[in-house]
């Protein structure tokens, strides 16, 4: 189709994160009711990092599994895993680095930020641009900590998402391998094509007993300035049984590319049985 998986997952990002947009505006404006001390400006764009933070998770989460009801489940259980942690450590007492480190799950750093905000409140001041620095607890944490956690947590889940991804073998496709982000191939997809690479092979070999229609110059001239997909020698082994070998395909910007038949037609179950000689087509499709 043309589109990649970059273009793919920043808009299921943007999806997501736009219907949240209108979610996170609704909870400022209760929350300005409730606390009236308060700017409204900084508890917007709070909000709106909240829930930033939480779509990056749910995102992340998703790469690992592929089925809707268990993600559900899943996210249900590391949204409450939050709230557990934030009981394990005081914001007050506790230890900086420790309360940093559980503030990069989003949950924990919303809930550390209300708590200041409370403090806020209480003191009569409220969550102004002066008092978003300030604090009397040991600890040292203050609003503008929660500002920077839920920052630098969306970075953090938003990069693992993107590696987690790609490298996490997918129910279709092919997985990246884990240091695919070192490799020239990936960030330059085209750079290994020169001049006489990447281009159709309008010489290759075709069965005698395939009927095939010739193709346009058109089309050939996509292929020469590398706007088609060409598959060259494809393979593809399960074990020691050859199931694939030596396929070509070439797909046109413009025409419609199928498959016919059961599991792609007589095209591969010829494929099939050139690579097994001793098979018979039913042993891979029953209902050919």
């Amino acid at each position: 189709m043309g589109v990649t998986d970059l273009e793919i997952g920043w808009s299921w990002f943007l999806s997501f994160w736009m219907m949240h947009v209108i979610t996170a505006t609704l909870v400022t404006l209760v929350s300005a009711v409730l606390f009236e001390n308060s700017n409204f400006v900084l508890l917007f764009v709070f909000w709106q990092m909240c829930f930033l933070a939480f779509v990056v998770l749910s995102l992340l989460v998703s790469t690992f599994v592929s089925k809707a009801n268990r993600g559900v489940m899943i996210i249900l259980l590391v949204v409450f895993g939050g709230y557990f942690l934030t009981a394990a450590v005081d914001v007050e007492t506790g230890s900086p680095a420790v309360i940093s480190l559980i503030s990069l799950h989003p949950i924990a750093a919303m809930s550390y930020a209300v708590f200041e905000i409370g403090r806020l409140e209480n003191s009569g001041i409220g969550l102004q641009p002066g008092s978003i620095g300030n604090t009397d607890a040991p600890s040292g944490y203050t609003f503008a900590s929660s500002y920077g956690n839920l920052f630098f947590s969306c970075i953090f889940m938003g990069i693992l998402t993107w590696y987690l991804n790609r490298v996490i073998a997918p129910d279709y496709g092919q997985a990246q391998p884990f240091y695919f982000p070192f490799t020239r191939s990936y960030w330059f997809p085209n750079a290994s094509i020169t001049s006489g690479e990447g281009k159709a092979d309008e010489s290759a070999e075709q069965d005698d007993n395939i009927p095939t229609e010739p193709v346009s110059d058109a089309l050939k001239q996509q292929a020469r300035d590398n706007e088609s997909i060409e598959i060259k020698n494809l393979r593809k082994d399960f074990g020691e049984k050859l199931a694939v070998d030596g396929l070509n395909l070439s797909i046109y910007s413009g025409q419609i590319t199928a498959l016919l038949g059961h599991n792609g037609g007589q095209f591969f179950v010829r494929k099939l049985l050139r690579a097994l000689p001793n098979a018979r087509a039913s042993h891979f499709f029953p209902r050919l």
